[in-house]
């Protein structure tokens, strides 16, 4: 795998400086890294007023890689709107938005969860230049076992109408197969990422790599190769 899409530093829940996991994603032989720390509203994310020095930190780093290195933030849903806590000043500076779902609002039942997660992100997508959903469907385990294929379809058609890719996370390992062949077969890209929070896990992707192989994908369905073209 040439690509990790998804890794955290110190900035946020990270162990590791930004430096080292660059570092490490070197050695590992990848072509291209995405850093995305979290956004404020997380309670370990970075802070509004941290996030400047972030991207100076970033970009300056960004000079010396080896590989190509995009600057990019993990954003939090905020709301079933769709609302997220990246503005479009901090939005435009990036070079790729990544959206996480970390909290669901006043909801216990797992079919109910479901359904809000799934308006959440479908509404975020439609309000906001979101270039990856982060760990579909993952919220103490895998919702999308309580939704219809109908349902799910409903977040695939604008995924792809909107040009956002879905993750294949390594680190959470789900949803499964049936999940990543209805992306392909409604348009959606795939993008891939270990979500590592520290430098000896970046670019480990076998979970990853097998389930790709299994549902047959092919580069062009996979969102790295357009940064690396």
């Amino acid at each position: 795998m040439k690509a990790d899409l998804h890794v955290h530093t110190e900035f946020s829940d990270g162990r590791d400086p930004p430096e080292v996991m660059i570092e490490a994603a070197e050695a590992r032989g990848l072509k291209l890294l995405a850093i995305t720390d979290h956004g404020p509203a997380l309670h370990v994310g970075m802070k509004e007023n941290e996030i400047s020095g972030y991207l100076s930190t970033l970009e300056n780093l960004r000079e010396n890689a080896k590989l190509k290195l995009l600057v990019g933030i993990e954003a939090n849903v905020l709301n079933e709107s769709g609302d997220i806590d990246i503005e479009e000043e901090t939005r435009e500076k990036l070079d790729i938005l990544v959206l996480g779902i970390h909290r669901l609002w006043f909801v216990s039942d797992p079919r109910e969860m479901a359904l809000a997660y799934l308006r959440s992100l479908v509404n975020a997508i439609k309000k906001h230049k979101i270039d990856v959903v982060a760990h579909p469907f993952q919220f103490h385990g895998d919702l999308s076992r309580f939704l219809t294929i109908d349902e799910i379809r409903e977040l695939l058609e604008v995924a792809a109408s909107r040009g956002t890719a879905i993750e294949v996370n390594e680190k959470y390992r789900a949803p499964g197969e049936d999940f990543y062949r209805a992306c392909l077969e409604n348009g959606v890209m795939l993008s891939v990422g270990t979500d590592s929070h520290r430098a000896e896990s970046v670019g480990r992707l076998d979970w990853v790599s097998g389930m790709l192989e299994k549902i047959g994908v092919s580069e062009g369905d996979l969102l790295y190769t357009r940064f690396l073209r």
